[in-house]
């Protein structure tokens, strides 16, 4: 089915994405191009995993600390628990506690938050 947009993957890209899929008859400069959005897609998302550390950095460092609440952590998307990877292994993020919530029932082995918590 259709890819639900994401909040932490760039539209612009996702857009190309979008495009890409929608025509097939495009045989070798297809192949050629999945490189190229490929390439471009994870510069994009890093530029926004950069910016949104850079953005705590910031905020954090003006107050006495800050507390993150994620709730409902089964729900989300690779992309999303990309990003909050990126900002729990940022050691220069100051005063910053993140405190996620997930039902236990609903993340079998398999599923991506258990992933990236044994990856944590």
């Amino acid at each position: 089915g259709p890819r639900r947009p994401s909040l932490f993957c760039p539209s612009s890209y996702a857009d190309k994405v979008a495009l890409f899929r929608s025509a097939p008859q495009l045989g070798s400069a297809k192949r050629r191009l999945r490189v190229s959005l490929t390439l471009a897609g994870k510069e994009s998302i890093a530029r926004m995993h950069y910016a949104v550390r850079r953005f705590l950095k910031i905020i954090c460092s003006q107050l006495k600390g800050v507390v993150l609440l994620i709730d409902d952590l089964q729900w989300s998307d690779t992309a999303t628990l990309d990003l909050l990877k990126s900002i729990v292994l940022d050691g220069e993020i100051p005063r910053l506690l993140i405190v996620g919530a997930y039902r236990e029932d609903e993340v079998p082995d398999h599923h991506p938050l258990a992933l990236h918590i044994r990856e944590l």
